[in-house]
């Protein structure tokens, strides 16, 4: 699987999944990200605006990502979900735990102003 990504700044590494986040390609896409943050203190946006699908193996994939973002102090931001990706996340009602922007832009800004306080 290929992971299309690219750095925003120095500090933020944008995402861009497409198409089906399901159970046949979940464990790519947790490897493919991973490699590109390792050994890297770099905050991550997960751009899903040309996803049309999202099941549960994502969730938890995000889930552990949080988690371990938080562990290590950084930020995770998911955002421009499709309205069925948004319908998931309101039943999981994972914005609880993971912060949900509409644009790349508004995520781009709140990392950085959180980080340049």
């Amino acid at each position: 699987m290929e992971l299309p990504y690219s750095l925003a700044t120095d500090e933020i590494v944008i995402f861009k999944p497409f198409g089906r986040m399901d159970m046949s390609n979940a464990n790519e896409f947790e490897k493919c990200m991973f490699d590109v943050i390792q050994d890297k203190q770099l905050n991550i946006i997960i751009d899903i605006s040309k996803v049309e699908y999202i099941s549960s193996s994502y969730i938890g994939i995000l889930l552990s990502l949080q988690k371990r973002m938080n562990a290590e102090k950084r930020r995770l931001i998911v955002c421009s979900p499709s309205e069925f990706c948004r319908r998931v996340f309101d039943i999981v009602q994972i914005d609880n735990i993971i912060d949900i922007y509409t644009n790349v832009d508004d995520a781009i800004m709140n990392i950085v102003a959180r980080t340049h306080r």
